[in-house]
């Protein structure tokens, strides 16, 4: 699976309750939807993520954290799986910054 797709958050934004497009937000995986009223960025968590079937045996996908830390869609019958970022567009393709700290993220005061 390397074509990248517009896939929506099964949630609308908090802010304008309008319909949210995930996104890859940085490397190494992390993802984020933005809402297509306004671009501001939220998290995701994993029931806000679309149910898809596997483009090659059209079974059910199940959403995992493979290696513990970014979702990954998997096929339980024909043993595929990929990277969740890997086939999104980057959020500076589509919208302004935005603001979204990862976990980990060292916050600076000023």
């Amino acid at each position: 699976m390397k074509a990248t797709r517009f896939l929506y958050s099964s949630s609308s934004s908090p802010c304008c309750s309008y319909k949210t497009l995930l996104v890859k937000s940085r490397a190494g995986g992390f993802v984020s939807r933005n809402c297509l009223k306004c671009g501001k960025s939220y998290y995701v968590n994993v029931a806000q993520l679309p149910e898809l079937v596997c483009d090659f045996c059209e079974g059910r996908l199940n959403v995992r954290k493979s290696d513990g830390t970014n979702y990954h869609y998997e096929c339980d019958s024909c043993n595929r799986r990929w990277l969740l970022a890997s086939v999104l567009p980057d959020w500076t393709e589509l919208f302004e910054y935005s603001g979204l700290a990862a976990h980990g993220d060292r916050i600076l005061d000023h």
